[in-house]
């Protein structure tokens, strides 16, 4: 199975008092440099279909798919009370798992995933510029037997430095 090109990730960003100029004095300034401020943000993924080629190792599969954010990023991603973000460490699963047979194609549900979190705009842009990438991998469900994995794709995270989303999504 592949992930189409329907997936997409983006990051979208916050922040107080943009644009507010204001004079302050030397010590203000300082202070600004010796704690960075935290800038809003959201780590969005969407995974949309499933399709299966001609190769497909079943005849009709039970798959979900499980959304892996990027280990990379959850050193300098920080939740609203300023602990590290719980949504780094614990994988996003599709549910209900969706039938695929081999040469057809399946949407899958509730594929998307954000995640909004805080960070500098500096750590976080040295973060994706270590070319961090979220994983996806397909999952074969059966009443019988345990989970079983059947493959895995990753989407780089490194040209959102360029532009703020992917695939023409926001």
């Amino acid at each position: 199975p592949a992930l189409t090109a329907g997936g997409g990730a983006a990051f979208e960003t916050g922040g107080e008092g943009e644009g507010a100029g204001t004079v302050g004095t030397v010590s203000e300034a300082a202070a600004e440099v010796a704690a960075p401020q935290q800038r809003a943000f959201r780590l969005c993924v969407d995974a949309r279909a499933l399709r299966a080629t001609m190769r497909f190792p079943l005849a009709i599969g039970h798959l979900y798919v499980k959304l892996k954010l990027p280990p990379e990023l959850e050193v300098v991603a920080v939740s609203e009370d300023g602990r590290p973000h719980l949504a780094f460490k614990k994988p996003h699963a599709t549910h209900p798992p969706v039938d695929l047979a081999r040469g057809s194609e399946a949407m899958l549900d509730n594929g998307f995933h954000a995640v909004e979190f805080a960070s500098n705009v500096v750590v976080l842009a040295t973060a994706l510029a270590q070319c961090p990438r979220v994983v996806a991998e397909v999952w074969h469900v059966d009443k019988y037997s345990k989970d079983a994995p059947l493959g895995a794709a990753s989407i780089g995270l490194a040209p959102l430095l360029n532009e703020p989303y992917l695939d023409g999504y926001a």
